[in-house]
């Protein structure tokens, strides 16, 4: 049964109305901090590796030397290179990470699609949305109106449309290189599963 003075997490929450709302700007103020530090610390890591400095230090590989810096798996270091490299060039993604406008993980799938001229479009169209959503906007087949797809990833599903997966590709290039090396690109026909024996 409930006592007349009610549940005591009733009581704290009508106590602590300031708290929440202290507790939800502390938040948001470490959000958009955040966001700014992970712009800061992709720029930093591209000029750590452009710089080789985990071979002064006598790192066998940069990934080793982040890993024991941050403790970073290489996934995530590379993924932090490519946001990086590729925010050099889209400067309304750089500016939404910096400013604390757009997440990390966001920003990190729209570097996937967008290109300078597309950019913000896809910037408008994420907005508001969580970075899983994002995600999956991202990479849906259907094209979103008013949002071109890269000319990289149109050669890349052309090609895999027309291979109908019966080959696979053991160098995939990256975007900038991509229209150069699209007659480049290895192709080994996949090995055929032997038949299990079965017996009569």
């Amino acid at each position: 049964m409930l006592d007349a003075a009610g549940p005591a997490w009733v009581l704290d929450a009508a106590q602590g109305t300031s708290d929440w709302r202290a507790a939800h700007e502390a938040l948001r103020r470490l959000a958009r901090r955040r966001a700014g530090l992970d712009f800061e610390e992709g720029k930093w890591l591209l000029a750590a590796q452009r710089a080789g400095v985990h071979a002064r230090l006598g790192y066998g590989s940069f990934f080793e030397y982040i890993e024991r810096l941050f403790g970073y798996s290489p996934r995530l270091t590379h993924d932090k290179l490519r946001v990086a490299g590729a925010l050099e060039g889209l400067p309304q993604l750089a500016q939404a990470l910096r400013e604390g406008a757009a997440t990390w993980s966001s920003v990190r799938e729209l570097t996937r699609v967008a290109i300078p001229e597309t950019e913000r479009a896809w910037l408008d169209a994420a907005s508001g949305r969580t970075a899983h959503e994002v995600e999956r906007f991202a990479n849906a087949p259907r094209r979103r109106e008013g949002v071109k797809r890269s000319k990289c990833q149109q050669l890349w599903r052309r090609w895999r449309a027309a291979t109908r997966k019966s080959f696979r590709v053991w160098a995939r290039p990256t975007a900038p290189t991509w229209v150069d090396t699209l007659t480049r690109v290895e192709l080994r026909p996949l090995p055929k599963r032997p038949k299990p024996f079965r017996r009569r």
